[in-house]
């Protein structure tokens, strides 16, 4: 991943902790991932989780937009762990 997407991945982070729901760039999934979402970074997707009784969100892969993320591997261990939202 390039210097650019990752200050976009940094941004997007930030933005996440103060409210996961609220950018135009998160998508909920279904079928197979139902419960996760999905933040849109250029040629990037962010995988993630929203913990609500714990307050956070856990950021599980990062993979090119051009990978189906149903078939992405994604385990709460990828990705750097948790990040909290107020």
């Amino acid at each position: 991943m390039s210097k650019q997407y990752q200050a976009k991945a940094q941004e997007a982070i930030h933005e996440l902790e103060t409210d996961p729901f609220s950018s135009r760039n998160v998508k909920r999934l279904h079928g197979d991932l139902e419960g996760l979402c999905r933040y849109r970074l250029g040629r990037f997707r962010m995988v993630f989780r929203v913990v609500e009784e714990k307050r956070e969100v856990r950021i599980l892969a990062i993979p090119a937009a051009a990978t189906n993320t149903s078939k992405c591997r994604l385990t709460d261990s990828v990705g750097g762990g948790c990040r909290l939202f107020r």
